[in-house]
């Protein structure tokens, strides 16, 4: 079109193309004189005002009542968006409010997040189908969904505020059966691919464990979490001999991969062994949190 123009422009007579270039400098005066006195309108950005917690709440209610299918990857930006946002406000705290501090305190979609807990814990259940590796392994899928609201479980616990931790502790996947840290702790042990989910779940872990807050951590010294993950659709079925507390399955997981070489072990092993490391330096410590 370009090509066009230019070649009818150049067939226009010189007293025609006067005319057109006698207009054109009065419109560019105009404009010059126009935009001496232009005030640009000011916009009011609405990103701070942004609901990011209202849209992930109900896409996971949707998904959970059956009323649309799930959709990993629709949930999954929408709790992106919202785990950005938390850990920027986290990357912003040059300490931890410290143990005075209340949720109160906390700016309003912290705390919108914090009442949405018990909606987000069931995002867990809502597994999708497995997968097949290269090997045409069958093993569970992570879902990017479920890595992205572990991952805003573990921003808050990152907050360090007593009430979000407690807030954390009384959110159940299962009520009655399943809170929402032994959920997270189950995956370490049965989901042997999938480094992003195993990261942000051992961050969760390592978290509750260094919480002051007892009920965090309280369920992983007991048994029965495996069986009710299992049960709750966040895992894969696992033995009677694997629902045990927390100790006893890093101790089992730690012995069958010492049988192994370490090209053989599975990807989840290097993460259960930083879980215990970090109970290790608890039980070290001469002054622990809890």
């Amino acid at each position: 079109r370009g090509k066009v123009l230019g070649a009818k422009w150049r067939a226009i007579g010189e007293k025609d193309k006067a005319r057109y270039e006698t207009k054109a400098a009065a419109e560019k005066e105009r404009y010059a004189e126009e935009m001496k006195h232009y005030v640009p309108p000011v916009v009011e950005s609405d990103d701070d005002d942004r609901d990011l917690v209202a849209p992930l709440v109900d896409a996971i209610r949707r998904a959970d009542s059956g009323e649309e299918p799930l959709s990993p990857s629709s949930i999954g930006a929408k709790a992106w968006a919202l785990s950005y946002e938390i850990s920027g406000f986290v990357a912003t705290l040059d300490a931890p409010p410290g143990v005075d501090a209340t949720i109160d305190e906390l700016p309003p979609f912290i705390r919108d997040t914090v009442n949405a807990l018990p909606t987000l814990a069931r995002a867990l259940a809502l597994a999708p189908e497995p997968i097949n590796t290269q090997r045409k392994i069958r093993i569970p899928a992570a879902g990017v969904h479920r890595v992205a609201v572990v991952e805003i479980i573990a921003s808050l616990l990152e907050i360090g505020v007593a009430d979000v931790d407690a807030a954390v502790a009384a959110a159940n996947v299962v009520p009655g059966s399943l809170s929402l840290v032994p959920a997270v702790a189950a995956v370490l042990f049965t989901h042997t691919q999938g480094s992003p989910l195993l990261c942000v779940a051992t961050r969760v872990v390592c978290l509750a464990l260094q919480s002051p807050t007892e009920a965090l951590w309280a369920p992983l010294l007991g048994d029965g979490w495996a069986t009710a993950a299992a049960d709750a659709g966040v895992t894969p079925a696992v033995g009677a001999e694997d629902d045990a507390n927390l100790a006893t399955r890093i101790a089992k997981a730690a012995t069958e991969a010492m049988e192994l070489r370490p090209g053989l072990r599975d990807c989840n092993v290097g993460f259960v062994l930083i879980t215990a490391t970090t109970m290790r330096d608890l039980e070290g410590d001469e002054d622990p949190p809890h």
